[in-house]
């Protein structure tokens, strides 16, 4: 493989039923792997390199977000683009990369609402544990 070629990973259930628009699988520097692995892709992500990493399925890539097996920040680096093929849900590398970015944003502000929530839960928690200890004592 020269340096302007990219290693591909494509993700999918079922490769005998790829569509037409993954590319040929004949190609040496295609590797394939199943959904419920993406902790493999982090692993080569990690490691360095150029990725083409094309999901057959959107509700593939969105499960792989949702469990966390895919790190917006991993995944949308250098070197490493994401697409989905399938033919009526086709995103292209820089949609894929939009996605990303946003969901990053967004579960990093969900993160954030998590935190205060949980703060403001436990200011309440020990004033009525205060008010408790007092209204018992003061009898």
């Amino acid at each position: 493989m020269t340096s302007t070629e990219c290693a591909r990973i494509v993700i999918a259930e079922d490769r005998a039923a790829l569509p037409a628009s993954v590319p040929d699988a004949s190609s040496a520097h295609i590797r394939y792997i199943a959904p419920r692995d993406l902790d493999e892709v982090a692993v080569l992500l990690k490691a360095g390199g150029a990725y083409d990493v094309i999901f057959t399925q959107i509700d593939d890539l969105m499960a792989g977000l949702h469990s966390r097996e895919i790190e917006p920040d991993l995944w949308n680096g250098p070197g490493i683009t994401v697409r989905v093929v399938h033919p009526t849900e086709a995103l292209d590398a820089d949609t894929v990369r939009a996605v990303l970015a946003s969901w990053n944003r967004t579960h990093t502000r969900r993160r954030r609402e998590k935190v205060v929530a949980a703060v403001i839960l436990s200011v309440i928690a020990v004033v009525a544990a205060f008010l408790l200890v007092a209204s018992t004592t003061a009898r």
